[in-house]
């Protein structure tokens, strides 16, 4: 007996393996609504993800900005294996309208929001600064689009863009970041830009008695985006909700020393903190997400002989797997490193100081 295979499965089968670099699938969603339709389904653009990577996944180094010679030196992408073959080349931003620098990046889809550089623009009489365009772009198929500025007049501090798995499209929500100091508390005021609504909304501020570290990387977990202070506390946003919820604590067990800096990531689906000083690096994991006590500690590493080596004191700045982890010398000459906390090896990678930002190579229309 024949089998005949369904139609809309073959054209499934034949899309989910078309490549994006001329957005060559963009186009085929023309055809027809039913290929429309197809095309912009979630489970359709995860299995496409799978099956026809364009672009290597690893992270967006931002030179400081006083450190930056010129604009085409202040971003560098570092891939988190590098691919002798040339497979999957790095991404690029080359394709946007104008010189940019990041402003924030999703964990996950691939997206980045980009700001044009705030240049001088020079008059007869005084010079006049110019108002930045925001963009939200997707390196891996060389798309973008301009979205609205943000409403608040504070200065950015940080974004952190989700990207949520609805039907039948993908909906993005990006959230700002910024903050004031008051007399005893710090107000963190957060912005939420929705791309169904395509608008910016002002949630409420955020007070708490210490700042929070890393705005730019907020952890997104179990709907929630995570960021964590000095205090020891790990504030929770609800996407969902749109509002802040319990605080969760992290242990008493953990290193208590001058100069500490935390940094929160995500091992195997899991919140992550790492915490250093001049002497010591040490990760925590929290098992259980619903048992604030369930804190563990995966190991405790001395870094006096590395900082020794490459002349000061070394900080976490991002985490591309539990044992590699992008660092940063505080030195006369500053420089960006990856220390390998199996071996206790390190190479350096460039001579600034720089902001990462993670970037996976998914689908996602924007």
């Amino acid at each position: 007996m024949e089998i005949v295979l369904p139609d809309e499965v073959i054209v499934s089968e034949i899309l989910t393996r078309v490549s994006l670099p001329c957005c060559s699938l963009r186009q085929f969603q023309w055809v027809c609504r039913d290929w429309h339709n197809l095309i912009h389904e979630s489970k359709f653009q995860l299995i496409h993800s799978n099956r026809a990577p364009i672009v290597a996944s690893g992270f967006f180094l931002v030179m400081m900005e006083r450190y930056a010679p010129n604009v085409s030196d202040s971003i560098r992408f570092f891939p988190f294996n590098d691919d002798q073959s040339g497979k999957n080349p790095s991404p690029s931003l080359d394709f946007l309208p104008s010189a940019v620098a990041i402003a924030g990046s999703s964990p996950y889809g691939s997206l980045l929001c980009c700001v044009t550089l705030d240049k001088l623009q020079t008059t007869k009489t005084i010079p006049i600064k110019s108002i930045p365009i925001f963009y939200i772009c997707k390196p891996a198929t060389r798309e973008w689009r301009k979205i609205p500025n943000p409403r608040t007049k504070f200065i950015n501090h940080g974004m952190r863009i989700v990207v949520k798995q609805t039907y039948p499209t993908l909906q993005y929500k990006i959230v700002g970041m910024s903050a004031t100091s008051g007399v005893i508390l710090e107000y963190h005021h957060c912005e939420m830009f929705d791309s169904v609504t395509w608008a910016w909304k002002r949630l409420a501020d955020l007070k708490t008695l210490s700042w929070l570290h890393d705005t730019f990387g907020g952890v997104f977990i179990n709907g929630c985006l995570h960021w964590i202070s000095h205090k020891r506390q790990i504030h929770v946003l609800s996407i969902e909700q749109e509002k802040w919820n319990a605080v969760i604590q992290l242990t008493a067990d953990a290193v208590e020393r001058v100069s500490h800096r935390y940094l929160l990531f995500l091992i195997d689906g899991k919140i992550g903190v790492l915490i250093s000083n001049n002497e010591c690096i040490e990760l925590w994991v929290l098992e259980n997400y619903y048992c604030h006590t369930s804190w563990k500690r995966r190991y405790h590493r001395d870094l006096r002989a590395l900082n020794r080596e490459v002349g000061g004191m070394c900080i976490p700045a991002a985490v591309s797997s539990p044992s590699i982890i992008f660092m940063i010398c505080l030195c006369s000459n500053p420089h960006a490193i990856i220390y390998n906390m199996n071996d206790d090896t390190y190479t350096i990678l460039a001579s600034f100081p720089f902001v990462g930002f993670p970037f996976e190579s998914r689908f996602c229309y924007i």
